[in-house]
């Protein structure tokens, strides 16, 4: 890959090496659907892709199409981030009102973030933009939740899968910043492997203050039998407006306990924990049922307070 293509992505060689092809052959899509997991860094590719098209490199500080791209503020590309709102028809009707305006750019760019917020009228009027594109118009959507799209969107789009960033990669973006090696591990263990907490965990010092104070919540939770504490934690965490990615969290943190009494079996857990948690088989089950409740959180609309009060019952 060369130089000027992806200075600022990290990972994800087989998806860039896509775009790259695409770019060189001149034979872009009107439409690209990212899929694949939260946080592993799709709408950075978004970003870096526009400013290629744009501009004809990947994001520069100095370059004022890339900073206008970042912010959101570039006349020919439109930038929707997830607000958590849903995408309505009157919404596409603005999108496409905007695209049809021209500012003398290269391409004119659409950028939305977690296409499934779309509903279905919405899609609907959607189609007949992406299947008689303007020329030099692009469209790019992310999503994590590609069940949730019509398969008539999904006809008229091309698919690009993300995974997980690989874990070298991650590790040489990593001592590239300056971390040092116990840091890593525990960046790495924390945020599985997810580019945006890794982020979080390196430029934010109060996110990984945050991941040790709920641990020790829980493990002094898992020490006692009594349903009353655990429950009110529980609640405790709905009443004040628990965020997606603070529930993620919690999810995460309370996967990782099980997980290294798993590791450290043959040490045992400690003190009383020792007895509760003694059984392989249990922690194993245990593990699949937290990461069960969190698909649920993450991927419905299910009842919050009833998958918190069962996991509590769980363990």
């Amino acid at each position: 890959m060369t130089d000027l293509f992806w200075r600022s992505i990290v990972g994800h060689e087989r998806q860039l090496k896509i775009l790259e092809e695409d770019i060189k052959s001149e034979n872009i899509s009107h439409a690209y659907l990212f899929t694949g997991p939260r946080d592993v860094g799709k709408f950075t590719v978004v970003r870096s892709l526009a400013c290629l098209l744009q501009c004809g490199h990947d994001f520069v500080e100095e370059c004022n199409i890339c900073q206008q791209i970042q912010k959101g503020s570039h006349p020919d590309t439109l930038v929707y981030r997830d607000n958590k709102e849903k995408i309505k028809v009157e919404d596409i009707r603005g999108i496409i009102e905007k695209m049809n305006q021209s500012f003398g750019s290269n391409y004119h760019l659409c950028l939305i973030e977690n296409i499934e917020r779309m509903t279905n009228s919405a899609a609907n009027s959607f189609l007949k933009t992406l299947e008689e594109p303007r020329e030099k118009t692009v469209f790019v959507f992310t999503t994590n939740k590609v069940n949730r799209i019509l398969p008539t969107i999904l006809s008229r789009v091309r698919i690009v899968r993300f995974t997980e960033i690989a874990r070298n990669a991650l590790v040489d973006y990593l001592k590239r910043k300056g971390v040092n090696q116990h840091e890593i591990e525990k960046i790495l263990e924390i945020s599985g492997g997810k580019m945006g907490d890794v982020l979080k965990l390196t430029s934010n010092p109060e996110y990984l203050e945050k991941y040790n104070n709920l641990r020790e919540k829980l493990l002094e939770l898992l020490k006692e039998d009594d349903l009353v504490k655990r429950f009110q934690f529980a609640n405790a965490l709905l009443e004040k407006e628990t965020s997606q990615e603070e529930l993620i969290l919690f999810f995460r943190v309370f996967f990782l306990i099980f997980r290294d009494f798993m590791l450290n079996f043959n040490e045992s857990p400690r003190g009383v924990l020792r007895e509760r948690y003694k059984n392989r088989e249990n922690l194993i089950s245990l593990q699949k049922k937290i990461d069960y409740y969190r698909k649920l959180i993450v991927n419905t609309n299910v009842n919050k307070r009833m998958i918190l009060e069962n996991l509590m019952l769980s363990v």
